[in-house]
C-alpha cells in the first residue's frame, strides 16, 4: 500500500503544475441583429479559448464554440436580446486539455431589427396616421420629424403600438418622418 501511494504522487503533481493563461480585456467589437463579435488579449500560455453563453431557460452557461484566435463571433442569436458571456482559456499538453479560470461576465445585447414598411395610412390638413410592421421583442417605438431649421430629426412622439397619429402639423407642407425601435439607432423613413 505504501509503494502504491508514493507511485501516484508524481502523476498528480504533474497535472496540477500545468499553468493555463487567460483571456483578458474582453470586449464586443461588432454587433448586429443576429450576431456578436468578441475580441480579447492573450495572457500566459494558451492553446485556445472556449466561449460560453448563459441559457436562461436552463439557468446555466453553455459552450457555444472554441477558437485558437483572439476573436470569436457568436451567431444565430435573437435580435434585441441581452446575452451574458464568459470565456476561459485552455492549454493542450500531451493531447489533454487543461482549463483555466473563467473571465468575468460580459453583458451585452444584439441590435433590434429595423422598422419596415412604414407608411401613411390616413391624413388630414394637420394630422397623419402612420403604421409599420412590428419589430420582434420591441418594447416600443419613437417617431422623429425632420426640422429644417436645425437640420436634425427631432423626437415627436412615442408609442408601444405599431401605429401612431401625428397631430398639430402645418398645412400644405411636406414632412420627413422616421420611426425606430426604442433600443435601436436604425431608422426607417417616410415622406
Amino acid at each position: 500500500m505504501i509503494l502504491l501511494f508514493i507511485a501516484m504522487i508524481p502523476n498528480f503533481s504533474k497535472a496540477a503544475s500545468v499553468s493555463v493563461g487567460k483571456a483578458k480585456s474582453v470586449k464586443v467589437v461588432e454587433k448586429d441583429t443576429s450576431y456578436l463579435k468578441l475580441s480579447w488579449e492573450k495572457s500566459g500560455k494558451v492553446t485556445g479559448y472556449r466561449v460560453y453563453v448563459y441559457n436562461s431557460s436552463k439557468k446555466k452557461y453553455e459552450s457555444v464554440g472554441t477558437t485558437k484566435n483572439k476573436t470569436y463571433t457568436i451567431k444565430k442569436l435573437k435580435s434585441s436580446t441581452v446575452y451574458k458571456i464568459k470565456i476561459r482559456a485552455y492549454r493542450t499538453v500531451k493531447k489533454k486539455n487543461y482549463y483555466g479560470s473563467y473571465t468575468g461576465v460580459i453583458t451585452t445585447a444584439t441590435k433590434p431589427e429595423q422598422v419596415k414598411k412604414l407608411k401613411a395610412t390616413a391624413q388630414s390638413d394637420t394630422t397623419i396616421d402612420l403604421s409599420w410592421n412590428k419589430v420582434a421583442r420591441a418594447s416600443g417605438y419613437k417617431i422623429f420629424i425632420y426640422n429644417n431649421s436645425t437640420k436634425k430629426y427631432e423626437e415627436k412622439a412615442s408609442t408601444t403600438k405599431n401605429t401612431v397619429k401625428i397631430t398639430n402639423l402645418a398645412q400644405s407642407k411636406t414632412y420627413k418622418i422616421r420611426v425606430r425601435d426604442r433600443k435601436s439607432t436604425r431608422l426607417n423613413s417616410s415622406h
